[in-house]
């Protein structure tokens, strides 16, 4: 130990280290922001890759591969449309509980209030998922009926084999998420 450094640091020592400037903390909240942007692409592609796989195999169960395919193709289709749609419905939910003045205190309120883009992305990704699900389940019945394939037993749960699948998929997006955070 040098005789110059004192054996414990200073109190002040947290005063004497360097601020960041106010650029440095703009760039930080915006590699934070890309960074949580990522992880709700990807979350929501694999619910709709999931939703689209299982309402695929429950519309066209019966059908031949070209009828699958046929079925995979619009179900892929309408539902990419109804995660546009589903994120545009979320916004709208945003807007109408930002918009209602209360004056009684609620969660939700307080949390819109605390931290507005939280509650937008949350309400953008609950509907976008909830418009893939809905958006797979159509795109695969009307994609499996264009095709000429007969309908089957299973088709009727087409719906069930949309959440099914966006359920998997979702897990699976989770579990690969948490396995490259850990290596990290």
């Amino acid at each position: 130990m040098n005789a110059d450094e004192p054996a414990e640091p200073s109190p002040f020592a947290a005063f004497a280290a360097p601020k960041r400037s106010a650029a440095e903390e703009y760039q930080e909240r915006q590699r934070k922001a890309a960074a949580t942007r990522r992880t709700l692409l990807g979350c929501a592609l694999a619910g709709l890759v999931g939703a689209v796989c299982g309402a695929t195999a429950c519309a066209a169960s019966a059908a031949n591969l070209d009828g699958v395919l046929t079925a995979l193709v619009g179900s892929l289709i309408v539902a990419a449309g109804g995660t546009l749609v589903g994120a545009i419905l979320g916004a709208v939910c945003f807007g109408a509980i930002s918009a209602t003045t209360t004056r009684a205190r609620t969660i939700g309120n307080e949390f819109v209030r605390r931290d507005p883009m939280a509650a937008l992305r949350g309400l953008m990704f609950a509907w976008s998922l909830i418009g893939a699900a809905i958006g797979a389940k159509l795109g695969a019945e009307e994609g499996a009926r264009w095709a000429g394939a007969a309908a089957s037993p299973l088709s009727r749960w087409s719906m069930a084999g949309s959440l099914a699948g966006l359920g998997f998929g979702l897990v699976v997006w989770f579990f690969t998420l948490r396995r490259v955070q850990s290596r990290a």
